[in-house]
């Protein structure tokens, strides 16, 4: 397992403006599959996660059915009954999207999506870590409006604007084999050691999910 600080923001670069640049940076952790990366290990203990996932409609259920499955269930990702589930649907002009949010601690986020990588329902999967205080009702969802993939993504990149909100994990990989978690913060939190930065050519060979990206797939 290895771990870098894309200190010349060369991902966020793509997507955000030097406003946000000077604030934010990310972390990458590139690691086999054979390998656990805990959430424990990385941040502290007093933090809980939202994780959002999301699915289409699908033609092939009944309306009834295909409700009933929504995202969780589709991805056969069983839920405890006594967490906080919260659902979503965005109407959007080709099929209507299913998004379903969870309230859980590290290790039961760990425990649910050990499994889930970007090759399966990962792609679809993007994580808030927060402090225990933070409440669902304190997040905004005003970026789920919009139409633009790309637009909708900066705006949730922007969420780490609220003092509370630490990090944003989303799923990739290299194109050699390696699967990534790629954590976007503040410049302030620090992740891995200043000294691991990503260079360029590890950079360009990879591939990372972008939160809630219906229309572009």
């Amino acid at each position: 397992m290895k771990s870098y600080i894309d200190i010349n923001n060369f991902h966020l670069g793509k997507y955000v403006s030097q406003e946000y640049l000077d604030k934010y940076s990310s972390t990458w952790f590139f690691f086999d599959k054979e390998d656990i990366l805990e959430s424990k290990n990385i941040f502290d203990s007093h933090k809980k996660v939202y994780s959002f996932l999301w699915e289409y409609s699908d033609d092939n259920y009944s309306i009834k059915i295909d409700e009933w499955k929504r995202a969780f269930k589709r991805n056969n990702i069983q839920i405890p009954s006594d967490i906080n589930l919260y659902t979503r649907d965005c109407l959007f002009p080709r099929r209507k999207i299913y998004l379903d949010i969870i309230e859980t601690d590290l290790t039961l986020s760990d425990e649910l999506f050990k499994n889930v990588n970007i090759h399966n329902c990962g792609k679809h999967l993007a994580q808030l870590i927060v402090k225990e205080n933070v409440n669902f009702s304190d997040l905004n969802f005003n970026f789920l409006d919009r139409i633009d993939s790309k637009d909708r993504f900066i705006e949730f990149i922007k969420i780490l604007d609220l003092e509370d909100v630490c990090s944003i994990v989303l799923n990739g990989y290299h194109h050699r084999g390696e699967l990534i978690k790629i954590i976007i913060h503040r410049k302030s939190n620090d992740i891995v050691n200043q000294s691991d930065m990503l260079l360029l050519d590890i950079f360009e060979n990879t591939y990372v999910s972008k939160a809630f990206s219906w229309e572009s797939e």
